[in-house]
């Protein structure tokens, strides 16, 4: 993406390293989820949402921040960086 898109200034390559470091986080969230399920049940025998639900859904959010920073389509990527033409 680096190259792609040639992020080579200081704040993109920080940006860009922020974005990866919480998608990592994101998919480790999600293994996590897919292996323990989405609800487990607490010490009272209560259902509640597993913790990895919450740490998936807040890298995926700060995933998508830090992108969207660098002005990246991360859904589908353009020849150029920034917004599409037209928008």
């Amino acid at each position: 993406m680096q190259t792609e898109y040639d992020i080579v200034d200081t704040t993109g390559l920080t940006y860009l390293s922020t974005g990866w470091r919480h998608y990592d986080r994101m998919e480790e969230a999600r293994v996590a989820i897919a292996k323990e399920g989405a609800v487990i049940t607490d010490r009272f025998g209560q259902k509640k949402p597993h913790p990895s639900t919450l740490i998936e859904r807040d890298a995926s959010a700060a995933m998508l921040r830090a992108f969207r920073a660098l002005n990246l389509d991360v859904i589908q990527p353009h020849d150029k960086p920034g917004r599409p033409p037209g928008r």
